[in-house]
């Protein structure tokens, strides 16, 4: 099973590709590119912005021809700019009734003045000539003979014909023999909820036997009833309730059937069309099945970041179940939806409209009922807890969370709490015992929208340990899935992991490249915050790789952030202009801020950091790491520059006033910066040069020590900058 998050750019890119191919495959047998879209009128919005998208990628090939049929005179907005040719579809000429008719009854002939009577009584209309003649057969106006056909009229023969062209297609259906007139009203019963082989299915429930099934829809396809393909599709929508009414005369438990049928099928996985079985159930009498649907749902779409469809359901004017409940049933529609404003607010990022619907919901769920819907209540309260920096209180929801799950017996729904839990403790700087919660939630057996979240939680909490090689097992791994289960979003930020895995061990060409794919992958589906992030990161790997110049170009195009002043300052430091570092130094802090809300189920993206080291709130609260590297590297330049006493006082407020977190990644950098601007000899007042430096050795061997694998361990001490810098220094002075 698939959960795509960007289904629209998805179909987008590979409807695109496969019309690219085939009209190739056409403009090399010199044959047109025909494009036709049928019932323009009835397109979703969606569609027609797809559709408009797409003609003008096509619009520059000379053999490509849409053609569109309409209701409307006019083409949609999105397609307001064509300028089509209209052609108008004509009546059938006098002539070309006789062919018809040829066919269908061979040797037919009927006088001129006869066919104008009934060309006048069809309106010209195909498919309601074919069911004239069919009911002028019926009548005895025509007689087969043999293989032939003749015409038997007389005086006053026109009383036969109906007043209008409908009538003759109604005549047809109602006279069906009652099998046939059943598969027909099936066919209405289950249009748009079943396919071809699903109608066959459920005829089957009614006994009918697959071939007698694949019979009678071919007959109705012949007489014209329906038109098939992949469904059955009715050819005239107005007489279905007519039909309901001969059909229930005589099996009046026809529509019940469909829809048991339909509960079961959803009930066992082979129902895929939710929001048609929730509006249908919500319209009969199995209102507490139709809640159920309605959560799966709900689910569903908010998993795949659906939001558009999960607005569908908030409107009152489309959720009118409640009224059928009972108070029970009521209650657990209020907690349902409770849950489903939470997290739609925090999932588009609305903190004020979550905040509403926490305060809404938080005293529901007070009796003690197990619930898996009072579960999920808790379970949101808590995540809107922890974006919030109130981690405690969220710990305690979670747990409340986990305690419905476990009680209901869903083993999914459990695991989704565990993962939860490990994220709050992440988010407390409990790192170790956030890990086991990641152990814990595990891998589920079948696919898990849940599952990416918790390779990304896992290997940033790897990241802000040390084991970089895990980690970046983690992020490889978790790539690979992101891109078979169409997970976009966390398709580019495992991709972006990955390069920062790369940064971090020193390997700066691959990181550009790492880099520059996941910039690839955003321009298949846009994230502006994310384009701007990746491309501070593409920048700074250039300019560790080398190529410092080209850093400041890139970065001098994006807007002005903290991050692009840090990554400035350290490409003009690395290309030796360290009045220009100290400038960037200083707009880097005015622009450093306090974050008003932190990383939930989806990414932030307002830095490079705070998806993941931000990840833990010590880190992330009031910008307290990022003041740290602004201000750690602004005192390592002016050391540089001859200002020791400044920047001594700076980085000894850094290193040695106990504010540093052991989660900080950056421990070691900070010391050796601080002993890189200490004089050899000591001074008064000073640090001595070697203490620190072997501090900041320590705490380097410790983050290294924790990397498995022992190539990418030499890698990250001795290809990393600053690291092999410090290994340098720390064996010219015999510490190793």
């Amino acid at each position: 099973m698939l959960w795509p998050d960007r289904l629209a750019e998805d179909f987008l890119l590979s409807y695109s590709l496969y019309l690219s191919a085939y009209f190739r495959m056409l403009e090399e047998n010199f044959l047109p590119a025909v494009l036709i879209c049928e019932d323009l009128d009835a397109y979703q919005p969606s569609t027609l912005r797809i559709l408009s998208i797409l003609l003008k990628d096509f619009a520059n090939r000379p053999s490509f021809l849409p053609v569109f049929t309409s209701a409307a005179m006019e083409p949609p907005e999105p397609l307001a700019a064509l300028n089509p040719v209209r052609l108008s579809v004509r009546p059938l000429r006098l002539a070309e009734m006789g062919r018809l008719a040829s066919e269908h009854f061979p040797g037919l002939r009927l006088p001129a003045k006869d066919w104008l009577a009934i060309r006048l009584a069809v309106r010209g209309k195909p498919v309601a000539f074919q069911h004239c003649l069919l009911q002028l057969q019926r009548k005895g106006l025509i007689v087969r003979e043999g293989d032939q056909y003749r015409w038997q009229t007389g005086e006053g023969w026109e009383s036969a014909l109906a007043k209008r062209p409908l009538t003759f297609s109604w005549q047809l259906a109602a006279e069906l023999e009652p099998g046939l007139q059943r598969v027909l009203f099936a066919a209405y019963l289950s249009q748009g909820l079943l396919d071809l082989p699903g109608l066959q299915a459920f005829l089957g429930t009614l006994g009918v036997p697959e071939t007698q099934a694949a019979k009678a829809v071919e007959e109705l396809a012949d007489l014209g009833l329906v038109h098939v393909s992949q469904h059955v599709v009715p050819v005239f929508p107005a007489f279905r309730q007519r039909l309901r009414r001969l059909v229930l005369e005589a099996e009046p438990g026809l529509e019940e059937q469909l829809l048991t049928h339909l509960i079961g099928l959803w009930r066992r996985g082979e129902y895929p069309h939710r929001v048609l079985l929730f509006f249908l159930l919500a319209k009969s009498r199995h209102s507490a099945t139709a809640l159920e649907v309605l959560g799966e749902l709900l689910k569903r779409k908010l998993d795949e970041l659906d939001f558009a469809g999960v607005r569908l359901f908030l409107e009152p004017k489309n959720l009118r179940l409640a009224a059928a409940l009972g108070a029970e049933e009521q209650k657990s529609l209020a907690m349902m939806l409770g849950a489903v404003r939470i997290r739609y607010n925090l999932l588009i990022g609305n903190r004020k409209e979550a905040e509403a619907a926490y305060l809404t919901a938080v005293d529901q769920g007070s009796d003690f009922q197990v619930s898996l819907l009072k579960g999920e209540l808790f379970l949101q309260i808590g995540r809107f807890l922890a974006t919030r920096g109130e981690t405690n209180i969220a710990l305690q929801w979670v747990k409340k969370a986990l305690i419905q799950f476990q009680s209901a017996g869903s083993a999914s729904a459990e695991r989704e709490a565990t993962l939860e839990l490990g994220a709050v403790l992440l988010a407390e700087a409990r790192v170790s015992e956030a890990q086991e919660y990641f152990n814990l939630a595990g891998t589920p057996q079948a696919p898990d929208p849940g599952e990416l979240r918790l390779v990304g939680l896992r290997a940033s909490a790897l990241f802000i340990q040390g084991n970089l090689s895990r980690a970046q097992s983690e992020a490889r791994d978790g790539l690979a899935k992101a891109h078979a289960l169409k997970r976009r979003e966390w398709e580019l930020f495992l991709a972006f992991l990955g390069a920062r895995l790369q940064f971090e061990l020193g390997s700066y060409a691959e990181a550009v490249e790492g880099f520059q794919g996941a910039l690839a992958l955003e321009a298949l589906y846009p994230e502006a915050a994310a384009n701007r992030v990746l491309y501070a990161w593409l920048a700074r790997a250039f300019a560790y790789a080398g190529s410092p110049e080209l850093s400041l170009r890139i970065l001098g195009a994006l807007k002005q952030s903290w991050e692009g002043c840090l990554f400035q300052a350290e490409a003009c430091l690395l290309g030796r202009e360290l009045g220009k570092a100290l400038e960037y130094c200083g707009q880097a802090l005015s622009l450093t801020s306090s974050q008003e809300a932190y990383s939930g189920e989806r990414m932030l993206w307002s830095d490079g950091f705070s998806d993941v080291e931000g990840r833990v709130l010590v880190l992330a609260k009031d910008g307290a790491m990022a003041l740290r590297l602004v201000q750690s590297l602004q005192a390592y330049l002016w050391g540089l520059e001859g200002s020791v006493e400044r920047a001594t006082e700076q980085l000894h407020a850094i290193t040695r006033s106990g504010r540093i977190p052991e989660a900080d990644p950056y421990q070691s950098l900070y010391h050796y910066w601080y002993a890189s601007i200490l004089p050899d000899i000591r001074q008064e007042a000073l640090d001595d040069r070697l203490t620190v430096l072997n501090k900041a050795l320590q705490l380097l061997q410790q983050r290294a020590s924790r990397i498995e694998d022992s190539t990418l361990r030499w890698h990250y001490l001795n290809n990393n900058r600053w690291n092999a810098g410090l290994f340098a220094e720390a064996r010219r002075r015999k510490l190793i």
